[in-house]
């Protein structure tokens, strides 16, 4: 990939929008209230996770929001491996290791949650009635081979969410990958009015009220960072934060909204749907046009965390809903304070994933990517 000092950023924050996804996951499962705004389930005094769940600021613990930049910013990744490759005859052999280093390490995961379930290590019912949640519960064991049906189809084609509540996003991430692969084929031998077709893409998918818009954004957002000038707009970045950080707030689970003016104009498509994707692209683009946010999260520690974003999202719920479940009921016991117990188990956790991850990564995505080279080798 040539300019790789224009897309070095994309990664490290990736790598962020990861640890946010695994704090929506565990606040979801622990503040309830947080997400439906019931006061039934307020786990709080003051009942801030109740006000929370009305407030821009569960901006950044909004799941479909972060799977919104999450899905962008893989669209910009692909996409840009495609207008900056010198060899086009190679994009045969990235489709189908894309497949195979997305599907081993959820094969791997799947086998381990299945032992583990099997073994009732996960959370169970005394769990359930502390928390008032029963978002990600692994319920009645599924059989052996379901692990290989669902590894390799179900969760690619259906969004099978068997072996975790958090595989419902593989399937988008999965045909979303070959659609920024196709618009970014659309570009070659092609000058910059190909924007035209691009636009018009993410009309019809608007238009159609689909997730896979993230990816379609995402292929322009990558069209302008590999076609255009790297020129910084410090004053354009911080608008385009600010209204995205302002349509990503739009809550995802109260079923009426009035504070958005915009409210009125969308009609026949999903209201929190539009606004995450739109505020989801424009945060990705307040961050481009912003130096200083580029360089920080082009260090090296941003990286790292990028490189086991895809494991650190694989691995949050089965690790919640197990390691964390069983921090929280132990410290829970000893100091009668459910926002104490719940803090250390967070804590607790985040250093558990992050370590689990870097594991991962290196042996199970190291492995998988070995396979997908031997495999094309193969092929050859």
């Amino acid at each position: 990939m040539k300019d790789d000092n224009k897309t070095s950023w994309i990664n490290g924050f990736k790598g962020i929008i990861g640890i946010l996804l695994f704090s929506y996951f565990f606040l979801k499962v622990f503040y309830p209230a947080m997400y439906n705004g019931d006061i039934d389930f307020s786990h709080s005094k003051s009942e801030i996770d109740v006000a929370l769940s009305k407030s821009f600021f569960n901006v950044f613990f909004n799941g479909h929001f972060l799977q919104c930049i999450f899905c962008i910013l893989t669209g910009i990744s692909l996409s840009y491996k495609i207008f900056s490759a010198e060899k086009k005859e190679i994009l045969s052999d990235v489709i189908i290791k894309r497949y195979i280093k997305l599907v081993l390490p959820v094969l791997t995961l799947s086998i381990i949650i299945f032992f583990m379930w099997r073994e009732m290590l996960f959370a169970g019912h005394t769990f359930a009635q502390t928390t008032y949640s029963s978002y990600g519960f692994y319920g009645e064991l599924p059989t052996f081979k379901d692990i290989f049906k669902t590894a390799f189809i179900s969760d690619w084609f259906e969004g099978d969410t068997t072996f975790s509540i958090s595989f419902s996003l593989l399937r988008y991430i999965f045909f979303g990958s070959f659609l920024s692969y196709i618009l970014g084929i659309l570009s070659w031998n092609k000058n910059k009015k190909v924007l035209i077709i691009y636009i018009f893409v993410a009309v019809a998918y608007c238009i159609a009220d689909s997730f896979y818009l993230c990816f379609v954004i995402g292929t322009i957002i990558a069209y302008v960072i590999a076609k255009f000038d790297n020129k910084k707009f410090g004053i354009i970045g911080v608008i385009c934060l600010i209204l995205g950080l302002y349509l990503g707030g739009y809550p995802t689970d109260l079923e009426s909204v009035t504070s958005y003016p915009l409210d009125f104009l969308i009609k026949n498509i999903t209201k929190y749907r539009f606004y995450h994707i739109l505020g989801a692209g424009l945060i990705v683009i307040g961050i481009y046009y912003i130096g200083p946010l580029c360089k920080f999260f082009s260090l090296k520690i941003m990286s790292l965390f990028g490189n086991i974003s895809y494991s650190m999202y694989l691995i949050s719920v089965p690790l919640i809903m197990s390691f964390s479940a069983a921090i929280f009921l132990r410290f829970y016991k000893d100091v009668n304070s459910y926002c104490s117990a719940s803090l250390i188990s967070f804590i607790l956790s985040l250093v558990m994933l992050i370590v689990l991850s870097i594991i991962f990564y290196f042996l199970v995505e190291f492995l998988s990517d070995f396979i997908a080279k031997k495999f094309i080798k193969f092929l050859s």
